[in-house]
C-alpha cells in the first residue's frame, strides 16, 4: 500500500478552496505531473513521477510509492540501508533536506505549518538506517 500522505495535499486544497469561497482569491499554482508525448508519466531514476506536487516522500524520498501497481492502493516498497545512506550519508543531511523542501512547499502553500511541523518530527525521529534498525519509514515520509 502505498505510504504517501494524501492528507497534506488535502488539507492545503481545503484551506485554498475556502479562501476561494471567501474572497474569490485564486489558490497558488501548482505544477501538472509530466507526461511524454503518448501520456504516461515521466518518472526520474528512483522510478518516482516527475513534475506534480513533490511532497517530501517524493522529493527526498525513503522509499518507492507509486499509484500503480494495486489499483486501490498503489505499492509501497522500502529502500535497503545502503540506497538511503547512499543518498544521505548522515541523519542531518536528510533532516536538512527535509526542512529546505518542507520550507519550500509550505511558502508555496502546498504544506500547512502543522503539516511540516508532523514531517520535520517524522524525520528527526526516523533514524533506522544510520543505526541500524528499520529501514521503512513512517507514513508521510
Amino acid at each position: 500500500m502505498n505510504h504517501g500522505a494524501t492528507d497534506f495535499s488535502s488539507r492545503a486544497m481545503s484551506r485554498w478552496v475556502s479562501r476561494y469561497l471567501r474572497t474569490g482569491k485564486l489558490p497558488p499554482r501548482a505544477p501538472r505531473i509530466k507526461t511524454d508525448a503518448s501520456g504516461n508519466v515521466v518518472r526520474d531514476a528512483d522510478g518516482l513521477a516527475k513534475g506534480g506536487l513533490r511532497h517530501v516522500f517524493v522529493q527526498v524520498p525513503l522509499s518507492y510509492n507509486s499509484n500503480e501497481g494495486c489499483p486501490l492502493y498503489g505499492t509501497f516498497k522500502p529502500w535497503s540501508a545502503a540506497k538511503i545512506n547512499s543518498r544521505y550519508r548522515t541523519h542531518r543531511a536528510y533532516v536538512r533536506r527535509v526542512r529546505a523542501w518542507s520550507a519550500r512547499e509550505m511558502r508555496r502553500g502546498w504544506l500547512l505549518r502543522p503539516d511540516r511541523k508532523r514531517v520535520m518530527r517524522l524525520a528527526r525521529h526516523f533514524r533506522g538506517p544510520w543505526n541500524g534498525g528499520n529501514t521503512v519509514p513512517p507514513q508521510g515520509l
